[in-house]
């Protein structure tokens, strides 16, 4: 007869033990290592690490991290939350008028022109029509990338913050791919918003 583990109780065991072996790997606190770093320094690859040993035989070799990737994919963080809050405002913004447009409507069956004339003035001015008004599609699609890259950026780099074991840079490598998706995509959304506003601009 086969034996069949729980896959829940093998998930758990596995990580405590992964966390138990991790939490006794820590420093030596007679020996001072130039290479050890914290979590909070990682996202500004504040300091590098060694990937070999000091010997004088040996070939040197440093591991910094390309600069313009790294910061690139920190500030999208910051970028993204501002968007999303800056999106979430707008949206809020553009439904409490359209909330007044049938208000209006309603009560101005009668006059026709001067409904006309009071939607027109309600509308938002073009360029911010353009440049901020999103299909749901799209917002939709924005919230889920944010869920996923945003999300698994949290994920993989907190965690860093309660471990007690000793530090290296090569740790931020797995938020780091998250934060490099997130900067593509800002590219990508942001090109998009480029190309409706400049098309806007050409039929206006």
């Amino acid at each position: 007869m086969q034996y069949k583990s729980n896959f829940w109780q093998d998930f758990i065991y596995l990580n405590v033990a992964m966390m138990k072996y991790n939490s006794g790997l820590t420093q030596d606190p007679d020996k001072d290592d130039p290479i050890t770093s914290l979590p909070s320094q990682w996202p500004f690859l504040a300091i590098g690490t060694r990937m070999n040993g000091w010997f004088d035989n040996n070939i040197k070799i440093y591991l910094l991290g390309n600069p313009i990737v790294w910061w690139s994919g920190t500030m999208s963080l910051g970028i993204f939350v501002c968007m999303l809050a800056y999106y979430n405002i707008v949206r809020d913004r553009q439904q409490q008028l359209l909330l007044e447009q049938e208000q209006q409507q309603q009560q101005d069956q009668e006059q026709e022109n001067d409904v006309a004339q009071e939607h027109q003035s309600l509308q938002p001015s073009s360029t911010t029509s353009i440049s901020t008004k999103m299909t749901d599609q799209e917002w939709d699609q924005f919230k889920f990338i944010g869920k996923i890259t945003l999300g698994g950026w949290i994920l993989h780099y907190l965690p860093s913050f309660i471990m007690g074991r000793v530090m290296y840079l090569h740790h931020y490598f797995p938020a780091l791919y998250f934060t490099i998706l997130l900067h593509a995509f800002l590219i990508d959304h942001l090109l998009h918003r480029l190309a409706q506003h400049l098309m806007g601009s050409m039929v206006l």
